[in-house]
């Protein structure tokens, strides 16, 4: 199975200069969540890619993702760029209409049902999703039951339900800092979008663990 990894799109704000909404806000973040997905995924043999569409346009996405042809992709919602994911979970399934279709990040966390509510989506993890995207994938690829994988939502017959709660890492040590580990460390090498000046590519575990908690990042 192949996974492709996506930050949507930034929205576009109002331009005074043009009457238009054609103004791309700065980037002031680098999206870790998926580099430590993205890490977590190819420690256990998942082919990934990833990539921050930040600067992307729509037809680039639709070029990216007929290019890559992934069997699954998964979209970081955070609240503010909630539109663009939703649109981005569209876009994926108008391309790619058999790929399962995969929302994490705060938004989706606390808001699992406004997320489903688009049926371009197929599942939601909730919170912290390193182990869960793992047991995700591998559950896919054997045909299991998405019931028994902890930390998702999932829509039913009779609305949405959520899966058994995933405790929590309470160490940090799952995720170590150097790239070098043979282990789960946050991948930024694809980071820098192919017009991106600003991103920075050096993953530490002091950036993660100062990192807002998702109650934060969601307002």
């Amino acid at each position: 199975m192949k996974a492709l990894l996506l930050t949507p799109p930034a929205p576009r704000l109002w331009n005074p200069a043009t009457a238009e909404e054609d103004l791309l806000p700065s980037k002031t973040w680098v999206p870790l969540g998926i580099a430590y997905l993205t890490s977590a995924l190819r420690a256990n043999a998942v082919e990934t890619v990833f990539r921050d569409l930040h600067q992307e346009t729509w037809p680039e996405v639709a070029a990216l993702l007929e290019r890559e042809r992934p069997d699954l992709v998964g979209i970081s919602c955070f609240t503010l760029g909630r539109i663009n994911a939703d649109r981005l979970a569209s876009e994926a399934r108008r391309v790619l209409p058999e790929a399962r279709i995969v929302v994490g990040g705060p938004h989706a966390t606390f808001f699992p049902e406004h997320v489903l509510a688009n049926p371009a989506v197929d599942v939601v993890v909730l919170g912290e999703g390193e182990e869960t995207i793992v047991e995700l994938v591998a559950c896919f690829e054997r045909g299991g039951d998405l019931a028994d994988v902890p930390g998702l939502v999932l829509r039913t017959g009779n609305g949405v339900a959520r899966t058994r709660a995933r405790e929590r890492s309470r160490t940090w040590t799952a995720w170590p800092s150097r790239p070098t580990t043979p282990s789960i460390s946050p991948n930024t090498s694809l980071l820098k979008s192919r017009r991106s000046t600003g991103a920075s590519s050096g993953p530490t575990s002091s950036a993660r663990a100062a990192a807002p908690s998702t109650a934060a990042s969601a307002r």
